[in-house]
């Protein structure tokens, strides 16, 4: 589940010329896939794109002696949820206003682009599933101490910044969005 809170023009900020090949949840964190140049085709109105596929972002480690120019800010964040085969029968019978899409590997994928200090409410962080209770940068939404933390992107997800790593936002609590348990964030 993926929410801006206070975004102004958001909806000038819904980039769709990037593919997503892998599965991810709405919310997810994303950036291009720099090591794959293959071109990518249908993209409507575009002609073939090189290096068009989306990845799940990670941050990158800060290292000792920068030789080149390192980056500490994703791309933006999937809108619907990528898996195999798009959206079942049910979903699409069942479907709400209230509920997001579902789109097949290898379409293009809506992205919002943040920018800073913009508010973002989203299950994507490290501590909403039910086996990151040991994982490494947990948010526990319950641990007021959490507050105002630095976090990173980890394989898609908010997870509290590790040491060495660049912080791309700050955990600012938690609330509920259409029953569901939602971090939420603000983008630096």
């Amino acid at each position: 589940m993926f929410k801006p809170f206070f975004a102004p023009g958001a909806e000038r900020r819904i980039l769709s010329i990037y593919t997503a090949t892998i599965p991810m949840n709405a919310g997810a964190l994303v950036d291009l896939d720099t090591s794959n140049t293959v071109a990518v085709t249908g993209n409507v109105g575009f002609t073939a794109q090189t290096a068009g596929q989306l990845l799940l972002a990670t941050a990158a480690v800060v290292p000792t002696v920068a030789s080149v120019q390192l980056y500490s800010r994703f791309l933006g964040f999937a809108i619907p949820t990528v898996n195999a085969t798009g959206p079942d029968v049910f979903a699409r019978m069942l479907r709400l206003g209230n509920t997001y899409m579902t789109i097949p590997q290898g379409a293009n994928c809506a992205v919002y682009l943040p920018t800073p200090g913009d508010l973002i409410a989203t299950t994507e962080f490290v501590g909403y599933l039910a086996g990151d209770s040991a994982a490494t940068g947990k948010i526990d939404t319950t641990n007021t101490a959490n507050l105002g933390k630095a976090v990173e992107a980890y394989q898609g997800r908010f997870r509290l910044c590790q040491a060495g790593n660049f912080a791309c936002g700050r955990y600012l609590g938690n609330t509920t969005a259409n029953g569901a348990a939602v971090g939420i964030f603000q983008i630096l």
